[in-house]
């Protein structure tokens, strides 16, 4: 495939992407309205707030990975006509409320609603927060803060071949309460303790790591009252990324046609069609869905003729609400379409960090493979936000997954289409610099410099990318940009002090003079008089 244009290339690449429509919710219109005349939703700018929130941050302090911890707040109305709060939603599937919808408040009128925030599998600092939709007046969103804490703290706190060969490690309660390990996933410690202590040294096998593992995680399962799971990330250097990464594949490709030969149209009740479903879910009717479900007139696994799920419709709309109540009553977070696409991957694309967050609180699969872009990070990484990222990347999502229909790594997809604060994070994960698609075999600071951000394209030469690899076509990296109509003067400039060879010409013959006498964007002229500057003048070649 060989694209003579940045709109043909855009367009092919267009071509390859579904539609991702921006999330849509209707709120429901509430039993006794405060305001008849009034918006769901007023703009911050033109209505001033009259629910108050006490305390306006909710901080629920120090509590275990194994906790929900609950706080209140109190929603006071200050103003002088009745108001309803709609409905309050939370900005990650770990923390839930008691909010009942469609609550009304008199002036002066107050209610309490308890806020729970669940701890997860390991440590970390919590910044949540829950936002209630309130008629007639902008939403309040209300902080919740708190810190998990893992009382069963390993020794060394970074698991990893390279720095502890012998793979001894300590286990300890920080507490001084005994506890027993009751598994671990995969099953690497040469042998399993058998009493209850506060302290257990264990040694890891290594080579059945190496024979078992799926990926850079290493969980472990206690009976400890504080702390009944607990994950640790395996440190790799690049060689053993690259087999982990290759070893997924080869499962991935392996289980490929089983994965996706699943019989999209889960059965339903007669009652309910797709198209009734699509807009219960596009209308964030998370109430009238749950009834079907619970009447037997809808399958909460009910998946459309192209093999979405009701969840995976939900996650594509980043309705976290929706979401967290279908997982709850049983649907399936791994659920995937014809081609193998996953709620997780909808998810990442809906730009809403909270509903990729839900998901791998229930433990869907980070790295499921689809047979087009490549799994949650690529999709991820191209279209959703760098918080999203961290967190696939945090959750062991494998930073080498290869699309099959471009052969684009993560890296590549952040860098020629995504945000790019995600690109030193898939570096730091030891993404491939150097990673070719298959497309023209261009690398991502390729991509960056066609398509992508400046400072998609400093961070990648900061992070050491070969500024003068060639694509199939012989293009390198400044050759790219001063072809396309996103190669700024500001991205050739940086591309020469980080040292490209401004002489090197395409397999056509081309300099990057010819090219860039060939655009009709705005930044032409100014282009080419900056090469002309910089190069000396040579007669343009017949090549079209």
């Amino acid at each position: 495939m060989r694209f003579r244009s940045n709109t043909a290339y855009l367009a092919a690449v267009a071509g390859l992407l579904v539609a991702w429509p921006a999330m849509a919710q209707s709120p429901v219109s509430p039993a006794r309205p405060a305001k008849p005349s009034a918006l769901p939703v007023a703009p911050e700018s033109d209505v001033e707030q009259v629910i108050k929130a006490s305390p306006e941050v909710l901080a629920l302090g120090e509590f275990s990975t194994s906790e929900t911890k609950p706080g209140t707040i109190t929603l006071t109305n200050t103003g002088d006509e009745t108001v309803t709060i709609i409905s309050a939603k939370a900005s990650c599937g770990c923390t839930t409320s008691d909010f009942q919808r469609n609550t009304v408040l008199d002036p002066g009128e107050s209610t309490e609603v308890t806020i729970r925030l669940r701890g997860g599998p390991t440590a970390r600092v919590l910044k949540k927060t829950v936002t209630f939709t309130i008629e007639g007046y902008p939403q309040l969103k209300v902080p919740v803060e708190g810190t998990s804490i893992a009382y069963v703290k390993m020794s060394p706190d970074r698991l990893g071949q390279d720095d502890n060969p012998d793979g001894k490690i300590v286990l300890e309660s920080i507490d001084g309460q005994p506890f027993n390990i009751v598994n671990v996933q995969p099953q690497i410690l040469t042998t399993m303790p058998t009493e209850a202590a506060a302290r257990h040294e264990v040694e890891l096998n290594w080579d059945k790591f190496w024979n078992d593992a799926k990926n850079a995680k290493v969980t472990f399962y206690f009976d400890h009252p504080k702390c009944n799971q607990h994950y640790f990330l395996v440190k790799l250097n690049p060689e053993q990324r690259a087999e982990i990464n290759r070893r997924i594949r080869e499962s991935g490709q392996k289980g490929s046609s089983a994965k996706n030969t699943k019989t999209p149209n889960t059965p339903l009740a007669p009652q309910a069609d797709t198209t009734s479903v699509k807009i219960l879910v596009k209308q964030g009717r998370t109430d009238e869905l749950m009834k079907r479900i619970s009447e037997k007139k809808l399958d909460v696994n009910y998946q459309d003729k192209s093999g979405m799920s009701v969840l995976g419709m939900a996650s594509k709309e980043g309705n976290v609400e929706m979401m967290q109540v279908l997982i709850d009553n049983g649907a399936d977070v791994d659920a995937s379409d014809q081609v193998g696409r996953t709620p997780l991957m909808h998810a990442g694309t809906s730009k809403n960090p909270a509903a990729v967050r839900v998901l791998i609180d229930a433990e869907a699969d980070v790295n499921a493979k689809d047979t087009f872009i490549g799994g949650p990070l690529a999709w991820t990484s191209g279209f959703g936000t760098a918080e999203s990222v961290q967190d696939l990347v945090d959750a062991g999502a494998q930073v080498e997954t290869v699309g099959a229909a471009t052969g684009y790594t993560p890296l590549i997809w952040a860098s020629g289409f995504g945000d790019p604060n995600s690109i030193p994070i898939l570096v730091e994960a030891g993404a491939n610099l150097e990673a070719k698609d298959t497309v023209d075999g261009g690398t991502a600071l390729m991509h960056a410099s066609r398509t992508g951000k400046l400072e998609g394209v400093q961070t990648l030469v900061e992070a050491g990318a070969n500024v003068n690899a060639r694509d199939r076509n012989g293009k390198t990296a400044f050759l790219n940009a001063a072809g396309h109509s996103s190669g700024s003067p500001e991205k050739l400039t940086l591309l020469i002090e980080a040292g490209s060879d401004i002489s090197l010409r395409d397999n056509s013959g081309r300099s990057a003079l010819d090219l860039a006498r060939n655009r009709t964007d705005a930044q032409a002229n100014e282009v080419i008089a900056m090469l002309e500057a910089r190069m000396p003048e040579e007669p343009a070649s017949d090549t079209p």
